[in-house]
């Protein structure tokens, strides 16, 4: 099975969460997730076979704010695994 989250870093809300059973080389459809006009940066977050991944999602207006969008990142930890930040 797989554990799953998703939450928006601009304001640390878990907007799902859950688990569910994966078949191998498939799909699956989770749930309907409502998104606004503004700026929001998603962090993805999954556990399959004992092993933790990550990605993320930014959508919002056009020309983000790249300060906001790297001290999100480095939140994150999105540029290094190991900790390392960008400033």
């Amino acid at each position: 099975s797989v554990t799953y989250k998703v939450t928006d870093l601009t304001d640390d809300s878990v907007v799902i969460s859950g688990e569910f059973e994966l078949k191998e080389f498939s799909t699956q459809k989770l749930a309907p997730v409502s998104i606004d006009d503004g700026f929001h940066f998603y962090l993805i977050e999954w556990e399959l076979d004992g092993q933790k991944h990550y990605n993320h999602y930014v959508c919002g207006p056009l020309k983000y704010d790249l300060n906001e969008y790297v001290r999100l990142a480095n939140k994150a930890n999105l540029f290094n695994p190991d900790g390392f930040s960008v400033k």
